[in-house]
């Protein structure tokens, strides 16, 4: 589990574009391009997407901010964002999926969403995008926290569900 997108301080609201199961919780000024989770017409269950056409439908998805790699090429869409945003060093964590729908969590520190795109790249996901990141970073693997918050709230997260085949 990652913490998922943008979030405004003030209002702790999410100002990325987030569906559950189909219905806009709330958006943003941001990207329409992101992930969705669920079954889509060819029954991948995660996959590029956008607010457009994951509405209304029985997925879950998460907005990007920023969309850092599509079609496997670094192309980035900092709609919304300050260019700051990008070049800044902090913590930072990113979720993409290769060409057959697994899905990447991970997560850089000290380094600017620049590396991410070059981590991603060097992984060879299809997609690629930012979380928020900085001191509201979080990451946790198999209910344990691997890298703790500096102690803030975090509202909405990213998970995957992993199965053991019997």
């Amino acid at each position: 589990v990652v913490n998922g997108p943008f979030f405004d301080m003030r209002t702790l609201q999410n100002v990325s574009d987030m569906i559950v199961a189909g219905k806009l919780i709330n958006g943003g000024n941001y990207t329409d391009k992101g992930l969705a989770f669920g079954n889509n017409f060819a029954g991948i269950g995660i996959y590029p997407s956008t607010t457009a056409n994951s509405r209304g439908k029985p997925v879950d998805f998460s907005g990007g901010c920023p969309v850092l790699i599509q079609n496997g090429k670094k192309d980035v869409d900092m709609k919304g964002i300050a260019k700051s945003v990008y070049t800044s060093i902090t913590r930072r964590t990113c979720t993409g999926v290769w060409k057959d729908a697994f899905c990447i969590m991970f997560s850089l520190q000290n380094c600017s969403l620049e590396a991410m795109v070059q981590e991603g790249l060097y992984q060879g996901v299809e997609f690629l995008k930012g979380n928020d990141g900085g001191g509201s970073q979080s990451f946790a693997l198999d209910g344990d926290t691997v890298i703790p918050t500096d102690g803030r709230a975090i509202p909405s997260g990213e998970g995957l569900l992993v199965k053991k085949e019997a």
